[in-house]
């Protein structure tokens, strides 16, 4: 099964943030044929993508697809958007890269804007596989 569809078939119509998160975590224990495999986390109101108006949590996955310097990454996105309140807007931003997966899903489950919004429904999803 691709990344991508797993990941769709962990996901219920309305998941929680931790659900969103569990599920993602889940997906990054498949294995992929890559020497770097790489997550990112990141927080706040960024405006690029759903409008000004929303305040958006990613997590991304990414990896080589090749065995070459220089080649592509692939990278699978989970965008999580939520209706900005006064109390969103003024948690910190947040934004880290790790390889270190256990790590990485100790300090998402860590961070303020997880704590706050973890049993909340984000208002839309987005999920997509790209190349860079």
């Amino acid at each position: 099964m691709e990344l991508l569809e797993f990941l769709q078939s962990r996901l219920g119509e309305r998941a929680t943030l931790a659900q969103a998160v569990d599920a993602f975590a889940e997906m990054c224990g498949i294995p992929v044929d890559s020497e770097m495999d790489m997550l990112l986390f990141e927080s706040g109101n960024f405006g690029f993508f759903v409008s000004d108006a929303s305040f958006q949590v990613s997590l991304v996955r990414q990896f080589t697809t090749g065995e070459e310097e220089g080649d592509e990454f692939t990278q699978l996105h989970m965008d999580l958007f939520y209706e900005p309140t006064e109390e969103l807007l003024a948690l910190e931003t947040n934004c880290f890269w790790s390889t270190d997966v256990k790590d990485f899903w100790q300090a998402v489950r860590d961070s303020a804007v997880f704590r706050f919004l973890r049993d909340a429904v984000p208002a839309e999803r987005s999920l997509d596989m790209d190349e860079t």
